[in-house]
């Protein structure tokens, strides 16, 4: 079986870094060759993903099972594949930093594909899936830190909107430039972060 560990220290706090991963369809459709995922239950879900190995690629169908879950510190699975010959597990631990924003990923996985493919799959699959890591974690922390800009702005704006309604009247002049000045910001923002959903004024 192939084994590949990854470590690395993200700035993101514990608590927002699991609130994020906690529900695997935020950052599933990250998983480099996701196609499409299925929840079966707490613990089941099947997963399809489309490995590029050198001039070939396969499309697998995983039954993925957790087998440990604890909040804030470690998930757990085992994956078999449905139609191919392909087993494998995977485990991930967060460690926050003391005295520091900061949280640890560690990860394991073990992977073994069978058939008679399987001698050359399983000897591409590691650097296949160090580099599957390292852009997963670099989309998680940037999809987490858009996330809580999105939040952010769209409160501020939120409490604009609430400053401007308890105006006087609808056509008070500073109302007016509040709402000039908003969308203005608006605009800007949808330049810099296209992906927000930004309420407008």
């Amino acid at each position: 079986m192939q084994k590949v560990n990854y470590d690395t220290t993200v700035n993101i706090s514990l608590d927002v870094l699991w609130n994020f991963m906690k529900d695997f369809s935020n950052w599933g459709p990250m998983v480099k060759g996701y196609q499409s995922h299925e929840i079966l239950n707490e613990k089941e879900s099947v997963w399809t993903l489309k490995g590029e190995f050198g001039s070939f690629s396969r499309r697998t169908k995983f039954h993925t099972t957790i087998t440990d879950w604890i909040p804030k510190e470690k998930v757990a699975f085992e994956m078999k594949g449905l139609n191919e010959p392909v087993s494998g597990y995977g485990v991930v631990q967060l460690a926050s930093e003391v005295g520091q924003n900061n949280t640890r990923i560690f990860a394991e996985a073990g992977f073994n594909a069978g058939g008679a493919m399987g001698p050359l799959i399983n000897r591409m699959v590691k650097p296949w899936a160090e580099t599957v890591a390292e852009e997963l974690v670099l989309k998680l922390v940037e999809a987490v830190r858009t996330d809580r800009i999105e939040v952010a702005v769209n409160a501020r704006v939120a409490e604009e909107i609430d400053t401007t309604d308890n105006l006087q009247t609808p056509d008070t002049p500073i109302k007016k430039i509040f709402i000039l000045i908003f969308r203005a910001l608006n605009k800007i923002f949808k330049k810099l972060y296209p992906q927000l959903k930004i309420r407008s004024l």
